[in-house]
This record gives structure tokens, sequence and C-alpha cells, in this order.
């Protein structure tokens, strides 16, 4: 993450710690996210990690509910001390980078998806077994999440006030930095119902793309959990919906306030959708259709923007643009 004075962060998962590195390059130092030594702190980086207007100042998204319960039941098994939850994966917080340990403070907590509590938790037990845990495991993704569920979508505008969006309707709330809700962006674009078709090609899907990744993935890795396939083939057959298809599927924000919104594509699961462009006035500017363009990874001073793309063997590599001035 790179701030607007030059000076740039890294989160560091291995140390538990973000390292703060000058504008020449050089190590400045390093500040801890917690002072606990547990071999399972949660990743600095969290969901998602945005720089904030101020140097030192970052955004943070919190990690999955269901990755909590897995690193505490490992702590658990290996007599481990507990860390401290943070926020979760629908919960922004600010951090502030200029002590020894990172300062934390819960700044967004957005909408969640009202459904019962689950009252099975994964316990030491479920780890020290092969099958039970990968069905513990495979039972917590699914209970934590729906198809179709509505995402956070977040990115940091050049003032500090956050772009969100947390439903399945196109509406971006901005939130001012001191936490107050000061407009709302919507365009006439209307989520579509989820029928039993949308349900039975949405679960093909799922199983294809699946199939794809094992045929993908390492057998010496598979062998080690053999039961984990089959659990999470038969989760995905079960897996709730949610009842409709949320129409925003990415969001970002331009050095200097112009606001790039993703829709869904053709089908319901497909994000690769247009992208709605919005000034920094917060007037709608227009629309790149479908396959135009795809979102920046990453947008930069002066109307830079980064591109990931693959060339014929499906490597990837960052390609950097500029943007016309009346899209930055």
């Amino acid at each position: 993450m790179v701030w607007r004075d030059g000076r740039f962060v890294v989160a560091d998962a291995g140390h538990d710690a973000f390292q703060i590195f000058g504008t020449d390059g050089r190590l400045e130092h390093f500040v801890r996210m917690s002072a606990g030594r547990s071999p399972f702190a949660r990743d600095p980086s969290g969901l998602a990690l945005r720089p904030g207007p101020g140097a030192g100042e970052l955004y943070r998204q919190g990690e999955p509910d269901v990755l909590g319960q897995m690193f505490g039941a490992l702590e658990q098994l290996l007599g481990a001390e507990s860390e401290p939850a943070g926020v979760g994966h629908r919960g922004i917080e600010r951090l502030e980078l200029g002590g020894e340990l990172v300062a934390a403070e819960p700044f967004l907590q957005a909408w969640r998806v009202p459904r019962e509590e689950s009252s099975e938790e994964l316990t030491p037990g479920d780890l020290a077994n092969e099958s039970r845990a990968a069905s513990a495991l495979v039972g917590a993704v699914n209970s934590a999440v729906m198809f179709f569920e509505p995402e956070l979508h977040w990115d940091v505008l050049p003032d500090g006030t956050i772009a969100y969006s947390d439903s399945s309707a196109y509406a971006i709330g901005l939130i001012a930095p001191d936490g107050s809700l000061v407009g709302v962006l919507q365009r006439p674009h209307e989520p579509e119902p989820v029928d039993s078709r949308i349900r039975s090609r949405t679960i093909e899907q799922a199983l294809h793309e699946f199939e794809r990744q094992l045929n993908d993935a390492d057998a010496e890795t598979l062998a080690q959990a053999p039961s984990l396939p089959d659990a999470y083939r038969e989760g995905l057959e079960t897996r709730e919906f949610f009842d409709e298809v949320p129409v925003v599927r990415g969001l970002g924000a331009s050095w200097d306030g112009a606001l790039w919104v993703q829709r869904r594509g053709d089908e319901p699961w497909d994000d690769e959708g247009p992208i709605d462009v919005f000034g920094p006035d917060r007037e709608y500017l227009g629309t790149f259709p479908a396959g135009v363009t795809e979102m920046p990874a990453a947008f930069g001073p002066d109307g830079l923007a980064a591109f990931w793309e693959t060339d014929e063997f499906d490597v990837p590599s960052i390609v950097v643009r500029r943007l016309p001035e009346a899209l930055r």
C-alpha cells in the first residue's frame, strides 16, 4: 500500500506486523499487530487493506468468522493463548501505525444477512481427525456464506470518505471520516430474484469450477485430506441461497476521487460486467460495456492505473496505463 507522500507499507503475515518503508525504499520500522505470540495471529492484511489519506493510516476489512473459529480450535489444541478477534469480515477498522503496536479502531459495521446462528463449532477434537475436520470445516464455511450473499465492496476516497456496497441493491454508501453517512450513489439496476433455474445452474457451475481446481491441485496435497473433496461437493449441493442476485461486484476509488463500480455480467455468477464511473463530484460519467476494460487492480497518482493481464499461456503480468483525465 502506497501513501500519498510516497512512503509505503507491506503486510508481513510471518511476523504479524506491518513493514514501513521510506520513499527511498529503505525499511523505516516494524509495527506489530499485537503483543501476543500466538502462531495463529490474524493476518495483518485481513480480507482487504487500503491506505488512508494520511501517512501511517490504513483501513482493514476483517477476516471471515470461520477462520477465527478454526484458529481458536488450533490454539486450544496446542495450548496457545487466543488472540483478540477484532472486526469480522463485514467490518472495517482504522489502523494507526505510528507506534510499536498497531492502534485499531472499528470504523464501519456493514449489513449482515440475517440468519440463525449455527450451534456447531470447530473443536480441538474435530481437528484431530481428518474426516471430522473436513466435514466440520466445510460445514462451518457453508453455514457462514450463501450463494449470492452480497459481499462487502469498499474503497477509500482522497478525503478519507469510505465508499461501500453491502447489499444486493445498487446503493453505494459514502461514510465520512467521522463515521456519518454523507450520501448514497444509486443507478436504476435492480437485483434479479433467485429462481429454481438459477439455483440449479449455479450449483452446476460451482461443481464444474471445483472439479477444474481439483484437476490442477497437487496430488500430494490432496492425499493429506482425502475426505475433503467429497465433503466440499456435498457442501456445494446443500449450500443455501440468498434470495436475490447482487448487482454490484466490485468497487474502486482513484487518487483524484473518481469511483468505479463494476456490475454483474449476463449470467448471475459472472462478476465481469459493465463498469460505471462517477466523477469526484459524484456525478455519473458513463459506463464501460462488459469486456471493454477490467477493473484496475490499483489506482495511482496522475491517472495511473494498474491492471492484471494474462498472456496466451495464462501467465499473469501487471500492466500500467494512464487513464483519460475525465476518468480520474
